[in-house]
C-alpha cells in the first residue's frame, strides 16, 4: 500500500509559475542626441559644413530610433 502511495505522488503535476520580465531597450538608444552648436560668425562654407554636420547627426539619430523599432518588434514575437 505504501508503495502504491509512492508512485501516486509522481503524477502530480509540476506547479507552474509564470513571472513576467520586463525588458527595456539599452540606455545608449535612449540618450538624446547631440545638436552641433553653430560657430558664432560663419561664411558660406562654414554654414555648408555645419548644414552636413546636422544631417551626419540626424542620420545618426534615425539609426537609434530604428533600432528601438526593430526591438520592439522583436519583443512583440
Amino acid at each position: 500500500m505504501m508503495c502504491l502511495l509512492l508512485l501516486l505522488t509522481a503524477c502530480k503535476p509540476a506547479l507552474v509559475q509564470t513571472k513576467t520580465e520586463y525588458r527595456y531597450p539599452p540606455a545608449y538608444l535612449l540618450e538624446p542626441c547631440p545638436i552641433p552648436a553653430p560657430a558664432l560668425t560663419m561664411k558660406n562654407i562654414d554654414l555648408a559644413d555645419y548644414a552636413s554636420e546636422l544631417q551626419t547627426m540626424l542620420r545618426i539619430c534615425n539609426t537609434d530610433k530604428t533600432e528601438l523599432r526593430n526591438w520592439r518588434d522583436e519583443a512583440a514575437k
